[in-house]
This record gives C-alpha cells, structure tokens and sequence, in this order.
C-alpha cells in the first residue's frame, strides 16, 4: 500500500475536519474517514438516557452533536510512533511560564513519558493533554513538530497551549483484523463503533482543569479486575464513562450492527462501567501492614491450635478475641471506604501567552 501523499481531512457538511496524518498508508486513512462518516449512519435519539446529556452536555443525540462534541476536542490524528514520541517534541527556551493553576495537578508523576503511556487504552492516546501536563509542570512552553505528518501545513512549531490541541495517536493495529493468519483492513459496523468510542474516550481528555486536567485515568482499587493498573476512573464525566455512554447509544442507534455486533458492544460496555471507581487502591504503606498482620494472624492461629486441648479456657478465649480483631483490622485496611462519586471540571485550560 503506499503512503497517502496529501492530508485527508475528514471534511462534513457538520463541520467536523480533523486533520488525518500522510504517515498513515492510504487504505489507512480512508477507513479513518470513513469512520467518522459512520457517524451519519446512527440513528437519532431524541430523547437520550439523563445521564447521556447530563455528561455529554447536549440534549439529542444526533450525528451533529456528536460531531460537533468531537470537533472541539480532536485535531491531529498521527499513526502510533514505533520509536518513541521524542521526534515531535520541542521544548521551548522561555521559562517561568504562567501556567492556569500552576500547583494544582492531577497525578502525582513526574515523568513525561509516565504521562504519555500511563493511559490502558492502547489502541488511541491522547498525546496533546499529556504534553500540556508536562510543561506546566516544568513551566516551561512545549511545542511539537508535525511537518512530517503534514507536509503542506505550517507545523513544525505547534504550541501545546491546551489540552485542547485534540493531538491523537492512533495504534494502525486496530485498524485491522486477522482474516486466515493475515491481517486485513476491518470495515465492519461493531468494529467501527469500537474505534470511534475510543476515539470519544480520548476527546475527553482534552478536557479538563486543575485537578481534573486531562482526566488521566488512575489506579484501579483492588477488587477491580485491572487492579494495580492506571485504567480507572476517578470522575463519574470521565473517559470510560464518555465511551461507556457512547457505546450504550449506538447499541440501540446502529442499524447496520448485528445482535452478535450488539452482544460485543454490551460486553465492552460493561467493562467501561467498571473502571468508574469511587474506591482508592491500596497504598504500599497499606499493603506492608497487612502483610505484618497477616503474619501475627498465622502465629495466633498456630498458637490457638498447638494450646487447643491443654490451654484454658481464659486463654483460648484471648486468643480468640485477637484472632477476630486482626481479620477486623485486615478486612479495614483490604477495603478502604468509598469517596462520594465526583464529577470533574470539564472547562479546558488555556495557556495565556504575554
């Protein structure tokens, strides 16, 4: 297949032209247009669930309110960079920066690659909100250099001045599906609806101020089944839920999906859901406590059982008394009480350049 030679603008009488990268192979490019043009092909939902317009912020769902939802968040779509995100990068020479509030941030690491890779969902990243997060951590202004991807447009010194510039990376694996061991372009509806609630997913985090800056995702608590992981949600408005509620849509609104295409979009449906998480994970403090207790508990146990028949009563009865008060304890420190679910700001921040 060979490289597309010029941009494709995913042009619509709605507006909505995302600027699709020449790195992608054409066939690529086309089936990305052709996505979104899938959008049309939805059928209208006048009155959405309350939660869809309550997180969607719009009444009706309709192929222009989706667009025009996207439109505001997703610009740049450049194919997966098997190298590393280092050759658009270009930090600027200004410093002290003022950044919107500067000492408010979302998540705690520090390490701009930790930023762009903490996100689960490997098909697409958001690049754009995890740049902006770097240099306003660093105060320093960020720019990229995208003039390879678009070679008859002027960016080779594109200011990350939001996590609004809408800079989409999008894994070409999830374009395909495996036909008889080899891979072939995947046109079918369900797969079509998967790729474009990613592509919601990550127009979220392009939202976002202060502590809800780029609605990173956070770990998941441990009665999750992605425990440990960075594949959360904190907010209620976040990215899973803004896929989650996308994909409940067009379960009802694809005419062209299958009731197998259906029963996939309700299983990825349900596995959204259950990243929105009100439960903090464990601490390593935590985790090296009930470890400690764990121990006395096996120790009390053996004790309990070794004194079975020639202890007395008294003293069987204390260690009774300690053996529940440490499962107490562990069961505490196992599960930490649930926050109030939040919803985030979904206002973006703009950088105010003097």
């Amino acid at each position: 297949m060979l490289l597309v030679t010029l941009v494709i603008s995913l042009q619509s009488s709605l507006g909505f032209s995302p600027s699709i990268s020449t790195l992608f192979e054409s066939e690529e490019g086309e089936l990305i247009q052709s996505d979104l043009d899938f959008l049309s092909t939805l059928t209208e939902v006048k009155e959405a669930d309350p939660e869809f317009q309550l997180i969607f912020e719009f009444q009706e769902m309709t192929a222009q309110n989706l667009k025009s939802w996207l439109r505001k968040r997703v610009s740049y779509l450049i194919p997966k960079d098997r190298e590393g995100h280092v050759s658009i990068l270009k930090v600027s020479r200004d410093v002290d920066i003022l950044y919107p509030d500067p000492n408010i941030s979302p998540i705690p690491t520090d390490s701009l690659y930790t930023l762009m890779d903490q996100f689960q969902t490997v098909q697409m990243e958001n690049l754009g909100a995890g740049i902006y997060l770097h240099g306003k951590r660093k105060r320093r202004l960020i720019k990229v250099d995208l003039s390879h991807h678009f070679p008859d447009r002027k960016l080779e010194d594109l200011k990350i001045l939001s996590p609004r510039v809408g800079l989409i990376e999008i894994n070409q694996d999830i374009l395909y599906r495996e036909v008889s061991k080899e891979k072939v372009l995947d046109p079918y509806p369900a797969s079509r609806v998967i790729r474009l609630s990613n592509l919601f997913h990550e127009g979220r985090h392009s939202d976002g101020h202060g502590d809800s800056l780029g609605f990173f995702h956070s770990v998941c608590p441990n009665d999750s089944d992605y425990a440990g992981l960075e594949a959360c949600d904190q907010f209620n408005n976040g990215a899973y839920s803004i896929g989650a509620l996308f994909l409940k849509a067009a379960h009802k609104a694809c005419v062209s999906c299958s009731e197998g295409d259906k029963e996939l979009l309700k299983l990825i449906y349900l596995d959204s859901r259950s990243r929105i998480s009100n439960r903090e994970s464990l601490s390593s403090q935590s985790i090296e406590e009930i470890n400690n207790l764990t121990n006395q508990l096996n120790l009390t146990y053996q004790e309990f059982y070794s004194d079975f028949s020639g202890s007395s009563d008294e003293k069987l009865n204390s260690l009774q008394v300690k053996i529940e008060k440490l499962n107490k304890k562990i069961n505490l420190l196992k599960n930490p009480a649930a926050k109030p679910i939040t919803y985030g700001n979904t206002e973006p921040e703009f950088l105010m350049l003097r």
